[in-house]
Formats: C-alpha cells, sequence, structure tokens
C-alpha cells in the first residue's frame, strides 16, 4: 500500500469515527508547531537511544553468561580428570585458559 492509499484510507477512517477524528486534529495541531514536532523528535531519539543501550548491555550480559558457563563445565570436566585437549573442545577455551581454572 502506497503512502497516499494509506493516508486515503486513514481519511476515510477518520470520517466515520469521531476519535479517531478528534485525534487526528489534534496530531496535525502539534505536527505544525515547530518546537512541539522537534521536542516529541528529541524524545523519540532519546528514547530510540536507551533502547540501544539496553540492548548492547543485554548483550554484554548474555556473553559473559556463556563465558561463565564454558568455564564451570570445564571446571567440572576437570574434576573428571579430562585431558585439556578434550576439554578445549568441548568448551572452545583455549589451553591457557582451562589451565588458569
Amino acid at each position: 500500500m502506497t503512502d497516499r492509499t494509506l493516508a486515503e484510507a486513514d481519511m476515510q477512517v477518520a470520517e466515520h469515527d469521531a476519535g479517531v477524528r478528534s485525534a487526528c486534529m489534534v496530531l496535525k495541531d502539534l505536527s505544525a508547531d515547530e518546537q512541539t514536532r522537534l521536542a516529541a523528535e528529541m524524545r523519540e531519539k532519546a528514547w530510540r537511544d536507551e533502547m540501544d543501550r539496553l540492548d548492547g548491555a543485554i548483550d554484554i550480559g548474555r556473553e559473559q553468561g556463556i563465558s561463565i558457563g564454558k568455564k564451570e563445565v570445564a571446571r567440572n570436566l576437570l574434576r573428571m580428570n579430562l585431558p585439556i585437549d578434550q576439554i578445549s573442545k568441548a568448551t572452545g577455551l583455549s589451553h591457557e585458559e582451562i589451565s588458569s581454572l
């Protein structure tokens, strides 16, 4: 659906629903006010930046959790007296990382 077709469909809905019509009028008024529009854009940018920051933090936390899990598995395999070569293959940890556990 093109933007024009979408806008026409929105207008048809607005014609039949007083609530939508009222909301469209408020939106039109707010959009016309440059300061209000800029403030809204700044709030939206701040919100997106915060979401990006949180996504990054979640990714870091996930990577740290995976690393901790691999080390715990390696410790358990060391307790079972498995060779370091096999532990390295099973966990993806280097020989040095395993030896330091």
